[in-house]
């Protein structure tokens, strides 16, 4: 261990997803070098309860979907003016920005030039779009990329960026001893039945995911009369959805808290609602079936869906190219569709028993052969450091 003073070590996350990806990357720094760094940058409750000295809130950055950034564009032009002399100031041993593409690259592109090492967690995903040429730009600006899922890399060979795959951190989550309590069983209509809903961490999709929720659940409730919801949330959407629980006809409990809270809310659920994003894995790692769902204004669908090359938005989907979990996207999320397809799960255990095994499939496939995600990153980018010396 050395005995200089720590070095300020910069790392930027833009949404919760990548705020729990720079946490568990700190504390594992933390571990396999003690004292070698002081946190600086952005991040959220996960983050900074790691020690992240914080440039400015997490909120600020939390949009998603071009007319929602459009809106937004005076505060994060300011927001990456301050990010760009904060870091230049503290001079770091390295800046990592943490996915959240839109920000970030322009922060990396900022930063070029001053003799840091720029690294990037979570990659650009050019596999998603038709002639994307993200990987060229991010070749002309980053050192690495730290990659979550095992197809990445030869997307990258061309563009000779050295990329390192570390798997996702979705592994390092205890999975249920005894899996899913309710994966055998037919609810009783006149028992109690709880659903997990998870309208997003961006405020733009929980403001259009709430409503069609609630209007799902108010059909759910002429057979199941005794349906319950739970909703574990982030913080930098907690206050708007605490404001709607009055739109709710049935029992709602709004959960606030770090991972392991997340996870015990799962436990007593029998399946979920859910936005799309990185909260699918979550949820198949505490075994919970599930639907997945997506709305974002027309215009940003309009251009979607003339630029995206992929069948599927779920992940577990994406990694074995199979519809393993239903998706109901744009004019398909509809509260009778919705409803009708919770009825069928509910109704149907061999098809959530079905679900749940398939994506356990899909998560062994985001492990790295050795160690945990995490500390994997790390290894990488103390590597990386050392040979920048």
């Amino acid at each position: 261990m050395s005995s200089c003073s720590p070095q300020p070590l910069v790392l930027m996350a833009g949404e919760p997803s990548g705020d729990i990806l720079g946490s568990r990357l700190m504390a594992a720094l933390k571990k396999q070098a003690p004292n070698k760094f002081t946190f600086y940058g952005v991040g959220g409750a996960e983050m900074l309860a790691e020690g992240l000295n914080p440039f400015f809130p997490l909120a600020d950055l939390n949009i998603m979907g071009l007319t929602e950034t459009v809106s937004k564009v005076g505060t994060i032009l300011k927001r990456l003016r301050d990010a760009k002399k904060k870091i230049l100031q503290l001079n770091p041993s390295a800046v990592i920005t943490i996915d959240f593409p839109g920000f970030n690259f322009r922060l990396a592109r900022a930063l070029r030039g001053h003799g840091i090492p720029l690294i990037h967690y979570v990659a650009p995903t050019i596999w998603a779009r038709h002639k994307d040429k993200r990987g060229v730009k991010f070749a002309q600006v980053y050192d690495h990329l730290l990659s979550l899922f095992p197809f990445e890399a030869p997307f990258f060979k061309d563009v000779l960026l050295p990329i390192s795959f570390v798997g996702h951190p979705v592994m390092e989550l205890s999975a249920p001893q005894n899996g899913q309590p309710y994966r055998d069983i037919i609810p009783n209509p006149g028992e109690k039945i709880a659903i997990a809903v998870l309208p997003g961490s961006r405020m733009s999709e929980v403001r259009k995911l709430i409503p069609i929720f609630q209007q799902t659940i108010h059909l759910l409730k002429t057979k199941y009369p005794k349906i319950e919801v739970k909703i574990p949330v982030v913080p930098e959407v907690a206050s708007y959805i605490e404001s709607t629980k009055n739109g709710w006809d049935v029992p709602v409990e709004i959960v606030c808290g770090p991972l392991n809270e997340r996870q015990k809310i799962y436990e007593q659920c029998w399946l979920a609602l859910a936005a799309s994003g990185s909260i699918s894995l979550e949820l198949a790692r505490a075994q919970l079936p599930m639907l997945i769902t997506y709305k974002v204004s027309r215009l940003t669908a309009f251009i979607a869906k003339r630029i995206l090359a992929i069948k599927y938005v779920c992940l577990l989907n994406l990694l074995q190219d199979k519809l393993l979990v239903p998706e109901f996207l744009q004019e398909n999320c509809q509260p009778e569709q919705l409803s009708m397809e919770i009825i069928k799960l509910l109704e149907t255990p061999l098809r959530r028993s079905a679900q749940v095994t398939a994506t356990q499939e899909s998560l062994s496939l985001l492990k790295p052969k050795e160690g945990c995600p995490s500390e994997r990153a790390a290894q990488v980018v103390l590597t990386l450091l050392n040979s920048k010396k």
